[in-house]
C-alpha cells in the first residue's frame, strides 16, 4: 500500500552565525547518553528518571549530532553543516503507544547549515505533518506540540523573534 502525503518543509534564516547558533542550540537542548537507555528492561523507572533529567528547553534533547559538512573535505572544501536527531524518548513513547508507526519519525531530524553567502539556516520537516499522516488524534496532537516546541527552541537559540510558522 502506498499513501501520498504532503509534508511542509520549514527553512528558517537565522540572525546568528553558524557556530553562535549551534553552540546556543546545544546548550539549550538536553543531551541523552544513548547507552543509558539500554537498561530500560531491568530498571525502567531509573531510565525514565535519567530521561527526565536529560531534558533541556521545551523538554527536547539531542540524540545525535553529525558533522555533515565534514564530508566536503572529500572535494577539498570546508562546509558548515550539522545534522541533529532531536526529541524526547518519553514523547516518542507517548505517540508510539497509540501508533507504532510514529517511531519512523521520532526523534526528529533537523539541519543547521551555512550557505555560500555566509547565512545560517535551520531546516526541518514539520512534525505535525510527519506524525499527522497516521490519522491518530493523540499522535497528531503531539505532532502539533512538537511544531511549537521546536520553533521555540530555535527562536531562543537564535536570540531573536522569528516570523511565526
Amino acid at each position: 500500500m502506498k499513501n501520498n502525503i504532503t509534508i511542509n518543509h520549514v527553512s528558517i534564516k537565522l540572525h546568528s552565525t553558524f557556530f553562535s547558533f549551534t553552540d546556543q542550540f546545544e546548550k539549550l537542548a538536553g543531551k541523552i547518553d544513548l547507552t543509558s537507555l539500554g537498561n530500560i528492561k531491568n530498571n525502567p523507572l531509573e531510565v525514565e528518571s535519567i530521561i527526565k533529567n536529560s531534558s533541556g528547553f521545551q523538554d527536547l534533547m539531542i540524540f545525535m549530532k553529525a558533522d555533515h559538512g565534514a564530508l566536503f573535505y572529500l572535494d577539498g572544501e570546508s562546509k558548515k553543516a550539522f545534522q541533529y536527531l532531536i526529541g524526547n524518548p518519553l514523547t516518542a513513547f507517548s505517540m508510539t503507544r497509540h501508533d507504532l508507526r510514529a517511531a519512523l519519525y521520532a526523534p526528529l531530524r533537523v539541519l543547521v547549515y551555512e550557505n555560500q553567502d555566509g547565512e545560517t539556516f535551520f531546516e526541518y520537516d514539520l512534525p505535525s505533518d510527519l506524525f499527522g499522516q497516521f490519522g491518530v488524534e493523540a499522535v497528531s496532537e503531539i505532532g502539533l506540540s512538537l511544531d511549537e516546541k521546536l520553533f521555540k527552541l530555535v527562536e531562543k537559540a537564535d536570540g531573536h523573534d522569528i516570523v511565526s510558522l
